[in-house]
């Protein structure tokens, strides 16, 4: 809308200072401190989260190295590259808990924590030097990896198509269920608008009492 109302002012101006207008608009739109959120166009409804009971019949079923992802994607909201970019020197033990400084999208880093048994149990399984979630050959795992065997483990487990995206669908909901405020789950996503988070999250039939977290067992 601003932009429209500049370009109405600027309409009768010479061609080079228009011209000069609409590149510095078009600027903005590249900027990422600048650019427009994306619209959402549908919530995400009760088919693309799972649910506790369902999330422990997964972990249950499945590998040490996939239940592992699954615990720390479902405890945190992580996005699947996020959780694959997650380094060791930017994990700080808190006691009971470990904070881990991830980058985001865009670049912008954000706090996660999750249990310390569930650090414990993650460093002993993939003792990376450099990455919390470590290949034998020193490398972070792909994204598309992690989400394939999630969607492989959940189409034999619960029956159904889901991704390492479900557990951060998972994860909000549960959140906003328990009365977490918006403003706070829509900060620890990342997300560049608590607009974004409402328009995802926030419905009516999701208003029912869940447990968020999960404890590592």
């Amino acid at each position: 809308a601003v932009k429209a109302r500049l370009r109405a002012a600027l309409a009768s101006a010479d061609f080079n200072r228009q011209a000069k207008l609409e590149m510095m608009l078009r600027s903005l739109d590249r900027g990422t401190e600048t650019k427009a959120p994306g619209i959402v166009k549908a919530g995400v409804t009760e088919d693309r989260v799972i649910s506790p009971a369902e999330f422990d019949l997964l972990v249950s079923g499945t590998s040490r190295r996939t239940s592992l992802f699954l615990w720390f994607l479902y405890n945190t909201g992580c996005r699947a590259a996020e959780m694959c970019g997650a380094r060791l020197d930017r994990c700080e033990h808190l006691g009971d808990m470990v904070r881990i400084t991830i980058i985001g999208k865009g670049n912008k880093e954000r706090k996660v924590e999750i249990e310390k048994r569930l650090f414990d149990a993650i460093r002993a399984e993939f003792a990376g030097e450099t990455w919390v979630f470590q290949t034998r050959g020193g490398r972070p795992f792909r994204p598309p990896y992690v989400s394939y065997e999630i969607t492989k483990a959940g189409r034999r487990i619960l029956g159904r198509r889901i991704s390492a995206h479900t557990m951060r669908h998972s994860f909000a909901t549960l959140a906003i269920r328990e009365g977490a405020p918006i403003k706070a789950v829509s900060e620890y996503l990342g997300h560049s608008s608590t607009a974004i988070t409402m328009d995802m999250y926030v419905h009516e039939r999701l208003e029912k009492g869940q447990k968020v977290r999960r404890a590592f067992i």
